[in-house]
C-alpha cells in the first residue's frame, strides 16, 4: 500500500482503556492539537467516575459512544445519566 506521507488524517476512532484517564487526556490533547476528530468509547464506570470530564470531551467536539457489549439497561442507564448531568 502507498502511503503519501504529505496528506492530513481525516479522523480516527479510539477506543480507550476505561481505567485509564492519562492516557485519554494524552490522546483527546494530540487530536486537538492536530485538529482530528476521534470517537471516543466508555463504559458506565468511566462516565460515574469522570462524568465532567467525558461531557467536556464531548462539548469540546469529540464523539462519545458506548461500549458494544453493555446490556440494553445498563446502556439506557448511561444515556440516562450523561442527559441528566447535562
Amino acid at each position: 500500500m502507498e502511503v503519501n506521507k504529505g496528506a492530513q488524517m481525516e479522523g480516527m476512532f479510539l477506543i480507550i482503556d476505561h481505567g485509564n484517564v492519562k492516557g485519554l487526556k494524552h490522546w483527546t490533547n494530540e487530536f486537538e492539537r492536530r485538529g482530528m476528530p476521534a470517537v471516543i468509547q466508555t463504559n458506565e464506570q468511566m462516565v460515574t467516575e469522570h462524568s465532567d470530564m467525558i461531557r467536556n470531551l464531548s462539548t469540546k467536539g469529540f464523539e462519545i459512544c458506548g461500549a458494544y457489549n453493555m446490556t440494553r439497561s445498563s446502556r439506557g442507564t448511561l444515556i440516562a445519566r450523561i442527559e441528566a448531568d447535562a
